[in-house]
């Protein structure tokens, strides 16, 4: 990419930043911010700052697209007047909260649109891979400060968690296990798409990726079950063993697994494991229970 303008620079910076500071959820508590204030939001200014007006003066869409955009628009519109005339706080509340999602859209869109396809790709790897490593890197932290007893925000501690017993689970600086391995898809196969064009040799590279993975795994989230399925597809791809037939068959099974691990717990009735279970709060529902039961 071609910089002209010390503008053109500042705009990438803080972009790459915004999507950066997507990682850290939960990572400013000061007492006079609200609770879920986000750094995305602080870093947002930047953006709004040295964002490239000039571009929509020039026209960078075509014909169909500013229609779609136009009716993005309206339906934020409809949005918010219907949320003004029914006096509901918290759906006006919903509705900015889309609009601020479509300006974040809008200017990914902006952005991106200056890159051509090999440059995005470069772009799109070596980002996530830094934002894997520091993901990573921040919360197995955690269990290093727990070995010394030193209890953190980077680890979460769930007693009686179904077929484990008691378990640390990573959450790093988010507000959720779950959300820390959702985040850590992208870190995953953005660069092993890109993988020869990365930072770091061979060795570190490798070790880079296991450490991303390894942190995916001890979140103990069931989204790992689908990172899993996807190395394994991609491991195929490379070796060029790849087949249709071969999505199908796998694909079928990790659906079926994914859908059993989120709505049964099997436990035997009138057993203490089951009796601990029903004290937890991971089956809001008995008959979640009752209809995991075996005899």
């Amino acid at each position: 990419m071609n910089w002209k303008f010390s503008k053109e620079r500042l705009f990438f910076l803080s972009i790459s930043a915004l999507i950066f500071s997507a990682l850290f959820q939960d990572f400013i508590s000061l007492p006079w911010l609200p609770a879920r204030v986000e750094l995305t939001e602080f870093i947002l200014i930047p953006v709004l700052l040295f964002f490239p007006y000039e571009k929509l003066r020039n026209s960078v869409f075509d014909k169909r697209a500013r229609w779609i955009f136009a009716l993005i628009a309206f339906y934020l519109l409809i949005n918010v007047v219907s949320s003004i005339v029914s006096g509901s706080g918290s759906s006006l509340i919903e509705s900015i909260a889309r609009i601020y999602l479509a300006l974040l859209f809008f200017i990914l869109i902006i952005f991106f649109d200056g890159f051509t396809a090999i440059e995005l790709s470069n772009y799109l790897s070596r980002l996530f891979l830094y934002i894997g490593l520091l993901a990573a890197l921040l919360s197995l932290s955690g269990y290093f400060l727990l070995a010394f007893g030193i209890e953190n925000s980077m680890i979460i501690r769930l007693d009686e968690y179904p077929y484990l017993g008691t378990v640390y689970r990573l959450r790093g600086p988010t507000f959720t296990p779950t959300m820390l391995a959702t985040i850590l898809v992208p870190c995953i196969f953005f660069p092993l798409a890109n993988y020869h064009q990365l930072p770091f040799r061979k060795t570190t590279r490798l070790l880079v990726f296991i450490l991303i993975v390894l942190t995916a795994f001890l979140t103990f989230s069931k989204s790992f079950l689908i990172i899993a399925w996807g190395l394994f597809i991609w491991g195929l791809y490379k070796v060029g063993k790849l087949r249709r037939s071969i999505i199908l068959l796998t694909v079928l099974p990790l659906l079926v697994v994914l859908f059993i691990a989120t709505h049964f717990v099997f436990a035997k009735p009138g057993s203490d494991i089951y009796k601990k279970y029903l004290q937890t709060t991971f089956v809001s529902e008995r008959s979640a229970f009752s209809a995991g039961e075996w005899q």
